[in-house]
């Protein structure tokens, strides 16, 4: 960070890369002028093939000429290659661990730091020498927070309250209400109160738990502040949310129910599918942050057991959690380089459509916003190959999502008319994605929003969207098996012009410069232009105008080269 920090750029333009590839590539990575970019390969799992090293040095040559600079961050174990003898502008650091003790020093007063080695404190000799920066972080974090010396609660929180949450299951069937509340709460952390308690009685009508219910039903019951309190949670009547006390706690339950109490763990299985679809269905994304939580402290591999409980159930509720699920795992920093090559797999077996849905909804959320190249790759994999039609409405549904998110437009656009030519060596997409990815109508409706994005961009950014969209109208417009489809994708351009769902300015210049390229007289071009409506006498006006202009300019040109001809010797 120190070596970004001093790098001679102007300010605002430091830049953090993600290793947004299937397969590590040097040509992915930007070359602007007088930037500083960190390329943090936290979580790439293997080694860094000798082909990125001999790139990086023809790299390091181009960021030279135009003033940048590239910071790498990467573990021994990936950073296995060697650069050749000859590499110039390269400069390798190895980079010692912190003693933990002095980064605990960095984060509290010297008055705490001093408990680590008081005997008399909770505290003393808990952080072993080879305890990692972030454990250190951790430790420093649970001090500050302590009420003295001697904090016996705040120690069991840093041993991820190991001996509280035992303590919870000790036996009994007093507290089997509380229990199945605190697991609610668990999994649904800050969601609406009665969301968390509806979920706790559906697994209290589990059949392995089956606690019956008191005569009056909900009238016996006390509010749901006195209900949540013995559970370790707190009720916000103002906003009708329920959050745990110590929200640490959460994690901390679930991770012992997953590894000691086995025989529950298989009816919370089940039962967290059976709330996806009924009471926890509007806080999916809640339920999918929590497990999420949980895979960093038992593996993935439980957690994809759940997951393929929950496609199998084949409905939209159960396919958008896992989406979510997936998508928060993805762009996770220790779990996310396991997870998307598994994504990789799942978007090309159209033998498990449920899969390829899950893995598109993934792809219009955090996964997407991320990993966008990856992702894009992912859409194509379902588009070129999708096991029904829900997975290609789905997978048309993310790109079109990507292409409205205005950071996102230019590199989603870029790829899509690359699917469609020939610019790529990889089997392309159908042209007709490319019109329906931009189609400002859906199902009759209007659906601007792609469309308006890449009318709207301005700036060279803009200009280079556009020009990329007219290559692809090119490449949809030369195909041999033109239909009436293509004629009435481009007059749904105009029609959303005209209804001032996109900005008329730029879809008009975006027509003159589409005639130049398809010509004036194409059959497709003029029945469009022609089209009764608003802007007819406008576009015909405008494109008049350009070919007069473009004529002059053909006119000077012969005359300028007939009268070098006349003139030479």
């Amino acid at each position: 960070m120190r070596l970004l920090a001093d790098a001679p750029v102007p300010a605002g333009r430091h830049f953090e890369l993600l290793p947004d590839w299937d397969e590590p590539d040097v040509a992915t990575l930007p070359e602007e002028r007088n930037a500083a970019y960190l390329l943090n390969l936290r979580g790439v799992a293997s080694p860094l093939p000798a082909q990125f090293f001999q790139d990086l040095i023809h790299h390091a040559g181009k960021l030279e000429t135009v003033d940048s600079y590239l910071v790498v961050t990467a573990s021994s174990d990936v950073w296995a290659g060697k650069l050749p003898e000859a590499a110039t502008g390269i400069r390798v650091v190895d980079i010692e661990r912190p003693l933990p003790h002095k980064v605990v020093e960095q984060y509290l007063p010297a008055g705490r730091v001093i408990w680590l080695d008081d005997p008399d404190s909770s505290f003393f000799k808990v952080l072993p020498a080879e305890s990692a920066p972030s454990e250190a972080v951790r430790l420093a974090d649970v001090i500050g927070r302590a009420k003295g010396p001697v904090d016996v609660d705040r120690l069991d929180e840093y041993h991820g309250w190991t001996d509280t949450v035992r303590s919870w299951f000790c036996g009994g069937s007093k507290d089997v209400e509380s229990r199945a509340i605190r697991i609610a709460g668990a999994v649904l952390n800050k969601a609406p109160a009665a969301v968390i308690l509806d979920s706790a009685d559906v697994l209290l009508r589990a059949p392995e738990i089956n606690l019956p219910q008191e005569p009056g039903g909900l009238l016996a019951r006390p509010d749901a502040s006195k209900r949540l309190e013995p559970a370790g949670m707190s009720f916000d009547p103002a906003s009708g949310t329920a959050y745990l006390v110590h929200a640490s706690q959460g994690p901390a339950l679930l991770t012992y129910l997953w590894t000691h109490h086995i025989q529950l763990s298989e009816v919370l299985t089940r039962w967290l599918q059976e709330i996806s679809s009924g009471p926890a269905r509007g806080n999916l994304d809640v339920l999918a942050g929590s497990l999420t939580t949980l895979a960093q402290t038992v593996g993935i591999s439980p957690v994809f057991r759940l997951v393929d409980g929950w496609l199998a159930l084949n409905d939209g509720g159960s396919i958008d959690l896992v989406g979510d699920l997936l998508s928060d795992l993805a762009v996770h920093p220790t779990l996310g380089g396991k997870i998307r090559p598994e994504l990789a797999k799942w978007a090309d077996g159209k033998s498990q459509p449920a899969r390829q849905q899950a893995i598109a909804y993934a792809v219009a959320r955090k996964f997407g916003r991320t990993y966008t190249s990856q992702a894009l790759n992912r859409v194509r994999s379902l588009l070129r190959s999708p096991g029904n039609e829900d997975v290609r409405q789905r997978a048309l549904k993310a790109l079109r999502r990507l292409i409205a998110t205005p950071e996102l437009t230019a590199l989603t656009v870029d790829t899509l008319v690359k699917w469609i030519s020939a610019e790529t060596e990889k089997a392309t997409v159908e042209p007709d994605i490319f019109l329906s990815a931009l189609s400002p109508f859906q199902d009759g409706k209007p659906a601007p929003e792609p469309l308006l994005q890449t009318l709207s961009q301005e700036k060279e950014t803009g200009r280079a969207i556009r020009r990329r969209l007219i290559e692809g109208w090119v490449q949809v417009a030369d195909r041999d098996n033109r239909t009436g489809f293509v004629e009435d994708a481009l007059l749904d351009w105009r029609r959303a012009a005209e209804a001032n769902l996109v900005p008329e300015e730029p879809f008009v210049d975006f027509m003159v410069s589409l005639g130049r390229h398809m010509g004036h007289m194409d059959s497709l071009f003029l029945k469009v232009v022609k089209a009764e409506g608003r802007l007819k006498d406008q576009l015909i006006t405008r494109i008049f105008d350009d070919m007069a202009i473009a004529y002059d300019r053909a006119s000077e040109g012969s005359t300028s080269a007939g009268t070098g001809i006349t003139g030479a010797p």
